[in-house]
């Protein structure tokens, strides 16, 4: 800042004081030499006639100028500082310096594991900033329904179910059984040659999928040659036969 000079006020002052105390016997002529400078406001400072007996005061700009010494450089962290101060009355201006531009990230990284449901994916964490940004890492596993939990069988009149649970995050999920239809061996809801025709290449080892709770022609418990042939001659008809 560039230093100002004394106000028009000031030398004015002194010029008067010269001619009207010239003649005084009380007080003799002198030229003022201010100081005891005080703030006044932002704009100003109050300073004092030195000479002894002399009450003539006088207004100033501020004489502002940097305080090297005060000086705090600014970094990624936190504002840096200036300081102006008056060098008649002391009166400070404190000027804030931004901080510097973040450029150098420094991430802590952490891996978020998939789920059943959600994605997996990598989060980078700036230690310094806070800065946060992610990577895509593993696909959704999906459910692994594997548990089962409970079983109502169907019947010739209603439906069964089966409950299995996740082995990972314990949701349930449950399937329906078909209720029975006694000889509906490929489970289209007829009974006809097509299911004895199923249950024989089941038996014989095809690759053929058949509802086993349609099979058990005679209710034994067990699916085999016996209920085949009794399918065949309940559909035959003339047959003393009834399928359970």
């Amino acid at each position: 800042m560039m230093k100002v000079k004394r106000t028009l006020r000031c030398a004015v002052a002194a010029a008067l004081c010269v001619l009207l105390c010239g003649g005084s016997s009380a007080f003799a002529a002198h030229t003022h030499r201010f100081g005891g400078w005080e703030y006044e406001d932002k704009q100003t400072h109050l300073g004092y006639c030195l000479v002894a007996g002399c009450r003539e005061t006088c207004l100033e700009p501020h004489d502002y100028a940097e305080d090297a010494s005060a000086y705090i450089a600014p970094t990624e962290e936190q504002e840096g500082r200036k300081i102006f101060r008056c060098a008649q009355c002391g009166d400070l201006i404190i000027e804030a310096i931004p901080k510097l531009p973040h450029t150098a990230h420094d991430f802590d990284s952490v891996y978020i594991i998939p789920t059943c449901t959600e994605d997996g994916f990598w989060e980078y964490t700036c230690s310094v900033c806070g800065l946060r940004r992610t990577e895509p890492g593993e696909a959704a596993l999906g459910h692994d329904y594997s548990i089962k939990i409970a079983t109502v069988m169907p019947t010739g009149s209603r439906e069964g179910y089966s409950t299995y649970k996740c082995a990972r995050c314990g949701e349930t999920q449950t399937r329906p059984i078909p209720r029975i239809v006694p000889g509906d061996a490929d489970g289209n809801g007829a009974v006809n040659l097509r299911d004895v025709a199923a249950l024989r290449r089941a038996l014989a080892g095809w690759e053929v999928t058949i509802v086993v709770t349609n099979c058990d022609v005679n209710v034994d418990g067990s699916v085999d040659l016996m209920d085949s042939a009794l399918l065949l001659r309940w559909l035959a008809g003339g047959w003393n036969v009834e399928l359970v």
